[in-house]
């Protein structure tokens, strides 16, 4: 009988790896289920889903659109046009989720009016003009802006390389130069007539998007991007 503790204890021991496996075990697969969730779906370009904190006046304003009958979102427009100034993008309310969530999409008519009167203040720029972009599954309708520089500029230097001599060296730093000065993520290209087109990178201007919302403790509670199954 006095072998009896020993063999608890080593059952104990036994019981105790058991468990460490399955923990590890259960942890990999739910990182492989995450993988896979993530690699089987995208996210809607320019929208972003949002909880508010419960203290919040933003918070008090949603419960008053969702006990509307139907639901009224426009009760929410002095959130919208908050958040539009405080994270520096213009803010639509798209629709009102279960468990408090509220998708928002980035306006990008004016997103792209914006940023046309900050490029007109530049010297170097004499014309910019506006034409509407191929449409794309899924995501906002968005007008490329046409970028005309003034002769003898550095820029128009930069375009005419890029598009005679393939050098990429001046583009990239005018890209920088043009994404800072908007503070958004750009792409461009040039034209056969010297011209910038240039294009915000919704997708990547979803996640400054939602980096930008987070940034707002003091309001926003959750940030999540708007995923959307691939699986056919």
């Amino acid at each position: 009988m006095v072998t009896a503790p020993y063999k608890i204890e080593a059952k104990k021991q036994v019981l105790s790896v058991f468990f460490s496996f399955a923990i590890v075990f259960f942890c990999t697969l739910m990182a492989d289920t995450v993988f896979a969730y993530q690699s089987n779906n995208s996210f809607a370009p320019g929208e972003v889903m949002v909880k508010f904190k419960p203290e919040t006046e933003a918070n008090r304003l949603l419960s008053r659109a969702l006990r509307s009958t139907p639901p009224n979102p426009e009760i929410l427009a002095p959130i919208a046009r908050l958040l539009s100034e405080k994270i520096g993008m213009p803010l639509q309310l798209k629709q009102l989720l279960s468990g408090n969530w509220v998708l928002w999409v980035v306006d990008t008519d004016k997103l792209v009016n914006q940023s046309v009167a900050k490029l007109r203040e530049k010297d170097s720029i004499t014309d910019i003009r506006l034409s509407t972009c191929e449409p794309k599954p899924m995501t906002p309708a968005m007008k490329e802006i046409e970028i005309t520089f003034r002769s003898g500029s550095w820029e128009k230097k930069a375009l005419d390389a890029k598009l005679t001599e393939h050098d990429g060296v001046d583009f990239e730093k005018l890209m920088g130069e043009l994404s800072n000065a908007l503070s958004l993520p750009l792409t461009g290209k040039t034209n056969k007539q010297s011209h910038l087109i240039l294009n915000v990178d919704l997708k990547e201007l979803t996640h400054t998007l939602a980096n930008r919302l987070e940034g707002l403790v003091e309001i926003i509670d959750s940030v999540q991007l708007n995923y959307i199954s691939t699986i056919m």
